[in-house]
């Protein structure tokens, strides 16, 4: 809808647009002058609907059809040495040069560099009226940047390469609500699709949860997880993961938590082994050797060529012998 709304009615959109979806927890999403928008799996974990997505697309999109990367570079004085320097690479490796190789050292300068307050307004203001033009929500648009700002500060995010130094946080979120204020056009329905979206992007969510775990930002993959049992998504991984948090972050405390959530994991796929063995885990610091002993012989027989095997059956064998 939005690059309908955009080829309709923007002189500029000359450039064809496409979306690539990077998996990868970091909440960052930029554009480049070719028209291409990339999102991480992270940021769409942390929308609520299509209307959320809408106003990020239109406002990156702006980036590229109004050539801001181009703007960017011609502000910069010294392009000569920048650029060599992208050559060198930071730590003299030749990544960053590899990659604006790849990519387009203005694109890649511009995403470093970032753009200025008024470029960024711009992608504020033509996103606000595409997002308005294709008929969406224009009030999710600081929602969704409202919703980004609390898990930073929450989580104690550092920003990521890029979100770093081009969305300023507060700025979207001040810009959107003065443009809210001016905006009197109503509308018998507007377009938010929260069912929708969560139908499309529920697995996307588990898989972020999952990165997130590994990433130690274990608050944020809880409240995805959580979302997920809230709006009935009953896959064994959400509640396998649910059971992972709780085991390794919160014990002892919340270990029957963590076993419930296990359980659950293994009523809708009994044949889940990663559950089992986990249960044998948690049995095991409890001291109950038995029921530790049950869980890691199910776990062998659903995993004989698993990699940990012997790591298993040493604990396996300590609690045949240590048995209660």
């Amino acid at each position: 809808r939005i690059a309908q709304s955009l080829h309709t009615r923007e002189v500029l959109a000359k450039i064809p647009i496409s979306v690539k979806v990077i998996k990868s927890p970091s909440l960052n999403a930029f554009a480049y002058p070719n028209g291409r928008i990339y999102i991480h799996t992270g940021m769409i974990a942390q929308m609520q609907n299509e209307a959320q997505l809408a106003i990020l697309l239109a406002h990156e999109m702006t980036h590229s059809t109004h050539r801001h990367a181009a703007q960017s570079f011609r502000s910069i004085k010294n392009k000569t040495a920048f650029l060599s320097a992208l050559q060198v690479g930071t730590f003299g490796f030749g990544w960053l040069g590899v990659f604006s190789g790849l990519l387009g050292g203005i694109g890649t300068m511009a995403s470093v560099s970032g753009y200025s307050k008024d470029l960024e307004t711009q992608a504020d203001t033509v996103g606000f009226r595409l997002l308005v033009n294709a008929g969406y929500d224009p009030g999710e648009a600081p929602k969704l940047f409202e919703l980004i700002k609390m898990e930073i500060e929450e989580e104690k995010i550092k920003e990521p390469f890029f979100f770093g130094t081009h969305p300023k946080i507060v700025s979207r979120i001040e810009n959107f609500n003065a443009l809210l204020k001016k905006h009197n056009q109503k509308r018998d329905t507007l377009i938010v699709n929260q069912d929708v979206f969560f139908e499309k992007t529920k697995s996307l969510i588990a898989m972020d949860a999952e990165m997130n775990i590994k990433a130690g930002r274990m608050g944020m993959a809880r409240k995805e997880l959580e979302k997920c049992v809230a709006r009935r998504y009953c896959h064994p991984d959400v509640y396998f993961l649910l059971g992972e948090i709780f085991r390794q972050f919160y014990f002892p405390d919340s270990a029957g938590q963590a076993m419930a959530h296990y359980q659950t994991c293994l009523k809708l796929d009994s044949a889940y082994s990663e559950a089992f063995k986990a249960l044998g885990l948690l049995y095991y610091k409890q001291k109950k050797f038995t029921e530790a002993a049950i869980n890691f012989q199910q776990y062998l027989s659903l995993c004989s060529d698993c990699r940990d095997k012997e790591y298993i059956e040493i604990y396996l064998k300590e609690c045949i012998e240590r048995k209660n």
